[in-house]
């Protein structure tokens, strides 16, 4: 009789156990998902963090599948998963309303082989715009260019304000909130990013030369201003700039433009800029009605500044053609043109 030994039969397990597996788990998928995290727990084993970019997420022990346990940051692999449907009550948004059942899925990995596909592969694109470095942390603070804030230690090449990314992207949940994180990081030049950027006609509603600046308006939501350090340009009241730009919240909860790229253009906006003709009515501050030049004047519900009336020596109602532009939440004339 040949005996064997027990560390054959192990091998032989060893050997056998994957078509075991296969077999008994050949009605499942396989989802690719890809190594975005690995640490030590509390007790010093190694975990690994795995997601398809989107909605599968779960952390393994490294030892957990041969295929991981040599394993870098990126690596994609196939796993045949079983989907677990988990109920919960939780507080609903408005208090008055009671609970609510939210339904989660937690994913539990049955089988695991290696992919063909080069790391990273199987993740989004991302482009962003870095706007904050906080160096006391070390972290900078990133916007992509679907206005997401992304945050990530400072990489080897010191990024600053200002500079382009481009890296694979993921969605995180962290207590119930979603999270956009970013992995393979790399600086990219403005020239070959820009393009990716939201672009659109913006006005200038106002120009101080004393500051050095102007102010522009996207939108009824949307305006800020540009330092004459940040461009060439020098607009006047009036003309339109194209700008690409991200948003992003304040602390005091208000939407800012930051823009990333200015350039000239021949396109107009009518919903910001419209030339009309009509009856030019003036106005007296407290009806002082003896003052040479009017205060002020009305052409319909567009207003015009005393400066212009100054410039026109305008003091009596006439018909005028006249440019009226958006100037933050308001309408108001910049150029007017006596009629006979």
């Amino acid at each position: 009789m040949v005996k064997q030994r027990l560390k054959d039969n192990r091998e032989l397990y060893k050997q056998y156990i994957p078509f075991a597996e296969n077999f008994a788990y050949a009605d499942f998928d396989w989802t690719e998902v890809v190594l975005v995290d690995r640490w030590k727990d509390d007790i010093g084993k190694e975990r690994l963090a795995f997601t398809n970019g989107k909605s599968v997420e779960f952390v393994i022990g490294k030892n957990r599948f041969e295929v991981c346990k040599q394993s870098e940051l990126g690596q994609i692999v196939k796993f045949k998963l079983h989907k677990q449907v988990i109920k919960k009550e939780v507080e609903h948004t408005h208090s008055r309303m009671g609970k609510k059942i939210v339904t989660a899925y937690k994913y539990i990995p049955l089988v695991a082989e290696a992919s063909a596909k080069r790391n990273w592969a199987i993740l989004d694109d991302a482009f962003a715009v870095v706007d904050y470095f906080n160096k006391e942390k070390n972290i900078i603070h990133a916007i992509t260019t679907d206005n997401k804030e992304v945050f990530f230690p400072q990489i080897m090449s010191a990024l600053q304000i200002g500079d382009f990314i481009t890296a694979k992207s993921y969605t995180k949940k962290v207590k119930e909130e979603s999270r956009t994180e970013l992995k393979d990081i790399r600086k990219i030049d403005k020239d070959s990013v820009i393009s990716k950027f939201q672009t659109q006609i913006a006005l200038v509603d106002g120009v101080n030369a004393q500051k050095q600046l102007f102010h522009f308006v996207l939108n009824q939501k949307l305006q800020g201003i540009i330092k004459y350090s940040e461009t060439s340009l020098r607009p006047a009241e009036g003309d339109f700039i194209q700008l690409s730009y991200v948003t992003k919240i304040d602390k005091d909860k208000k939407l800012r433009v930051i823009v990333v790229n200015i350039e000239s253009t021949e396109e107009t906006n009518a919903n910001l800029r419209k030339d009309i003709t009509g009856l030019l009515e003036v106005k007296y501050k407290d009806h002082n009605y003896d003052e040479d030049i009017p205060d002020f004047a009305f052409i319909g519900d567009y207003y015009v500044p005393k400066y212009l009336l100054e410039k026109h020596n305008i003091v009596t109602n006439c018909k005028v053609n006249a440019r009226a532009i958006y100037a933050g939440g308001k309408w108001k004339v910049v150029g007017i043109e006596k009629l006979n």
